[in-house]
Formats: C-alpha cells, sequence, structure tokens
C-alpha cells in the first residue's frame, strides 16, 4: 500500500499539513528532551498565535488525526511514550486554539519513580483515562498560570508559581 493511501484520513491540505508536523515533531521530540528543559520545549510548542476560529480544525478532528500519525509511527516500531505523545498533541490543539495544558505527576512504582504526564482542557482530563492519572500525584503543569490567557487560568498546579519544575529528563515515563 502506498504512503499516500495510508495517510488518506487526512482529507484536506491542513489536515495533511498538521499531520506531517505532528510526525515531524514527533521524531524530533527524543533528541529534544536530551539537551533541553521540558519547560523550554513546552514554550517553544506553543504558538504565540493559534489559527483563527475560521481556518482551526476542530478539537475532535485534531484528536483524531494526532492519534492516527501516533497509529502509523507504531507500525514503523515507534512507539511513543506518554510524554512524546502528549507533547504532539498539545501542540496540535494549541496550534488550533484549544488551550490545552500539560500537567506531570509521579508515583512509586518499586523503587524507582515513574512519571506520567496528561492533558487537560478547559479543566477538565483530555482524551486520557482517568483511572491512569489517579495513580500519581501531580507536580506541576505548563504552561505555568502566568503564562496562560485568562479563560485558560485556575488552580492546575500544586506548586506554587515562584517555583521552577523539576528536571523530568531524568524520569521514567511508560505511560
Amino acid at each position: 500500500m502506498s504512503l499516500e493511501r495510508k495517510l488518506r484520513f487526512a482529507a484536506r491540505p491542513d489536515e495533511v499539513f498538521l499531520v506531517a508536523r505532528a510526525a515531524v515533531l514527533l521524531a524530533a521530540v527524543p533528541p529534544l528532551l536530551k539537551f533541553l528543559k521540558i519547560e523550554k520545549i513546552v514554550r517553544a510548542l506553543t504558538p504565540h498565535r493559534p489559527r483563527e476560529n475560521a481556518r482551526a480544525i476542530p478539537r475532535d478532528r485534531v484528536t483524531y488525526l494526532c492519534h492516527r500519525t501516533l497509529g502509523f509511527a507504531a507500525r514503523l516500531s515507534y512507539r511513543p511514550n506518554c510524554l512524546r505523545r502528549t507533547l504532539v498533541h498539545y501542540y496540535c490543539l494549541r496550534l488550533h486554539g484549544a488551550p490545552a495544558v500539560i500537567h506531570f505527576g509521579v508515583k512509586r512504582d518499586g523503587g524507582v519513580l515513574a512519571g506520567h504526564c496528561w492533558l487537560t482542557l478547559d479543566g477538565s482530563l483530555y482524551d486520557e483515562r482517568p483511572d491512569m492519572v489517579s495513580q500519581f500525584t501531580q507536580m506541576f503543569a505548563l504552561p505555568g498560570p502566568a503564562e496562560r490567557s485568562p479563560r485558560e487560568a485556575g488552580p492546575i498546579t500544586k506548586k506554587s508559581s515562584g517555583e521552577r519544575p523539576p528536571d523530568v529528563r531524568h524520569l521514567s515515563f511508560g505511560g
């Protein structure tokens, strides 16, 4: 089957462009995580000006396109962990005007500290199982409260606004 037929799920040119951006970002995340702290990556992935409503792809369609892109990557033997999936999904949602927030949590898994990240949209879990998130203690959220628009404001993070998030590069993100 040709690549064109496999990518047929993206019907319009703007959808093809979004899928291409998601695929490039998915490939770029591992090297970025080796050299940059997570807050710099999230800041770079937060568009200064999201697409206008008339040109934006609806949220459910963005989610569908992200899932298909991640599924295509899995067929190529690349299984992204929760951090990579969340960063790609965050970028795509933000690009199309959705006020997504990434949350980072930890739990003890035997003697190892395991991490998980997830998205919220308008204060509610987005595209994540509540039973998975409930196992983790939330440590911080990005973008921070000061960087969110008034529409997104709310008591999201447990840390005070003056504290910097810990370096997550040393956590195990398996989920």
